[in-house]
């Protein structure tokens, strides 16, 4: 209640390992804080321990073409990284810095004094989803998709990461031609 003028209780959004609440900061400042699910990190844990059986098994299945092992430790390594909303925090504001000399790329600001490694605040942004907008003119959706196009190439060439979540919630559509990308704790930097 000190953090906050305002705090929705009932989650507006829900994520994988955590939902969302709308918010108000002192100061009328509208937020959204993405907040864990208590125990998450245990479950997750249990859940990667258990699919560590199975590597052998898929190992036998994909021969030796394919190095199991350190696919099941990627796959673990990215897993462990969205537990961490501090990560995801620093990735958001990479983003956000990337894109930040194009007008029709929105990546919301963190608001760090109110998040922490189990707390994610940004601003909160709004639009319509990808299905409302799926029905626009051909110039609206062709427009849309060219903005989403050099969210993923600039992020991959220019920024040297790429957002690994492309899931349609995790984008908001304004009418003024304007993308708010959402939820980047799912990221690979890309090296080499």
């Amino acid at each position: 209640s000190s953090l906050f003028e305002s705090f929705e209780e009932q989650p507006f959004a829900s994520a994988s390992i955590g939902q969302v609440h709308r918010a108000t900061l002192p100061g009328g400042r509208q937020v959204a804080v993405k907040v864990q699910h208590p125990g998450i990190q245990r479950a997750v844990e249990s859940d990667l321990k258990s699919a560590g059986m199975l590597e052998p098994l898929a190992a036998m299945a994909a021969g030796r073409k394919v190095d199991s092992k350190a696919v099941f430790e990627e796959m673990a390594t990215r897993l462990r990284e969205e537990l961490d909303y501090s990560l995801e925090a620093q990735r958001q504001q990479q983003f956000r810095e990337i894109h930040s000399g194009d007008d029709k790329i929105r990546v919301p600001e963190v608001i760090t004094s109110h998040s922490s490694p189990r707390v994610l605040v940004s601003e909160l942004v709004k639009g319509a989803t990808l299905d409302e907008v799926a029905t626009r003119s051909e110039d609206e959706r062709r427009a849309f998709a060219e903005t989403m196009w050099r969210f993923v190439f600039k992020g991959n060439l220019v920024g040297g990461i790429f957002n690994a979540d492309p899931h349609p919630g995790n984008y908001l559509f304004a009418d003024d031609g304007v993308v708010s990308f959402l939820d980047f704790g799912c990221c690979e930097p890309i090296t080499g």
